[in-house]
Formats: C-alpha cells, sequence, structure tokens
C-alpha cells in the first residue's frame, strides 16, 4: 500500500489548514493543492473552480499563511478552453481580493502551450499568478525567458510525468543542468520566483547565485513529507520557504508520481 499519509495532508480543507498553523509556527508557509476529479461538464468543472474559492475563504478567515496551486485540467481545460480560463480568472479575482495568490501547475508536455497562454492572458488582470515550469522539457527555455521577462512569477520543478525522450531529457545530469541554467536567468530578474526541489546540492548553487547577484526575494518550495528537515533547515536559514500540500481523496497518481520523483533525488 501506498504511504498516502505521509505526502497528503489529509482529505479535507480543514485538514490542510490546521497542518499548515503548524508550519506557520515555524515560520513556514504552504502552497495547497486540492484532488480533484477531472470534469465532465463545465458544470462540474464550475464547482472545482468554486472549491478553489471556498479554499481561499478559508485560508483567509484563519488567518493562515498559505497560497493555493491548480491544475487547469480541474477546472475545465479538456472540456472548453474558454470556460477553463473563466474559472482560473474568478479564482484569480478571489485570491487577489483576499491578498493570496494562485499558482498554475504543469501538466503533460503536449497541453504547455495553452496552460502558459491561458496564464498569460489571465494574468493581464490578474498578476498576483505564478506558473510551474519544468526543467526536464524541452523547449522549456523559450518559455522561461519570455515570461521572464514580462515579469511573470515562476515555480521552477524538474518534472515528473513519464514523458517520451523526444519531449523531455530524461538523463539526471542534464536536467539538473537546465534546473541551473534556468535558475541563473530567474535570479537575474526583480520578479519573486519559487525554486521547488529537494536536492541540496541544487539549494547550495542556488543560495550562492543569489549571494552573487544580490537577489534576496527568493522563494524555496518543498513537498509536504519528503525530506522533512529541509524546510526547517532552509527557515532557520533565514530564507523563505513553502511547502506544496496537497488534499483529498485523489491521491494515488500523485503519490507515484512523487515516490519515482524522490527515488532520482541526491
Amino acid at each position: 500500500m501506498l504511504p498516502y499519509k505521509q505526502f497528503v495532508a489529509g482529505k479535507t480543507a480543514k485538514d490542510a489548514i490546521r497542518i499548515t498553523k503548524a508550519f506557520n509556527k515555524k515560520r513556514i508557509g504552504t502552497t495547497i493543492d486540492i484532488f480533484l476529479n477531472e470534469p465532465k461538464n463545465t458544470r462540474t468543472a464550475l464547482s472545482n473552480a468554486k472549491q478553489y474559492t471556498d479554499l481561499l475563504s478559508l485560508i483567509a478567515k484563519t488567518k493562515a499563511n498559505a497560497t493555493i496551486a491548480l491544475k487547469l485540467s480541474q477546472i475545465g481545460f479538456f472540456l472548453d478552453k474558454h470556460v477553463c480560463q473563466q474559472n482560473l480568472a474568478m479564482i484569480a479575482a478571489c485570491a487577489a481580493e483576499k491578498k493570496n495568490s494562485v499558482t498554475v501547475d504543469m501538466e503533460e508536455h503536449e497541453y504547455e502551450k495553452d496552460t502558459v497562454r491561458i496564464f498569460e492572458e489571465t494574468r493581464k488582470e490578474f498578476p498576483n499568478m505564478m506558473i510551474a515550469l519544468q526543467a526536464y522539457l524541452k523547449g522549456v527555455n523559450t518559455d522561461v525567458k519570455r515570461l521572464a521577462k514580462s515579469n511573470a512569477s515562476i515555480r521552477l520543478v524538474k518534472g515528473t510525468y513519464n514523458e517520451p525522450s523526444s519531449v523531455v531529457l530524461k538523463d539526471h545530469d542534464k536536467i539538473d543542468a537546465n534546473f541551473i541554467k534556468i535558475a541563473k536567468v530567474l535570479l537575474r530578474t526583480k520578479q519573486v520566483h519559487a525554486f521547488a526541489t529537494h536536492d541540496e546540492y541544487l539549494l547550495d548553487f542556488i543560495k550562492k547565485e543569489a549571494k552573487k547577484t544580490g537577489k534576496k526575494n527568493i522563494e524555496f518550495q518543498t513537498l509536504y513529507g519528503f525530506k522533512p528537515h529541509l524546510p526547517q533547515m532552509l527557515a532557520k536559514q533565514g530564507y523563505y520557504l513553502r511547502v506544496y500540500m496537497p488534499y483529498g481523496a485523489n491521491w494515488h497518481g500523485y503519490v507515484k508520481r512523487r515516490l519515482s520523483e524522490l527515488s532520482s533525488q541526491r
């Protein structure tokens, strides 16, 4: 049986808030995601979107130090791109009203262009957004440069989906090298960016490069349950940190991807 309790905050938003408040006492924030079924119609897509606005309301009510993250597939991406963008705008508007932010997670490679497009169009009205980009994806550097030039905030991850070698890097050293290459670009911009990794040698590189460039507004992100010593260590060193923390019942695919990712970490 997969050890989901180690990596998943629980079944409800209240579970996620309870764990968030415990992290907050250690000067650590969280980013909360919800495991939701892919909607079969636009009504369900809207219902999913409202779960995120309800979560934002609960975060505000409890004064928790937490942001939210979501996948566009949860709010209608495969049904109607226009409806999906409307739902994302509704969530971003709610986040802006509550002085919070939204991270758009990246999914499989064939959805990257539309995901980036929807993010860019929505961000024109709601700049309180961040997008996850995957270092293992061939061609991602073009998106990085364009988005960084437009002052977008980027959450840099390695990438965990099982994709063909024609579209992603498979060699771990090459993935790490591209992560570093992208990090160098981001550390020379004014915008806040998040670096999501558990590889301590990558963390050390980012720290040293940030000192070299004088960039102070950086954020590190780790995954709930993975190398649990890292969040406290980074917080004690004075770095701004968030723990990515999902909750809900549909956790199987997430836990499998994360266990695979953890096995490749150094």
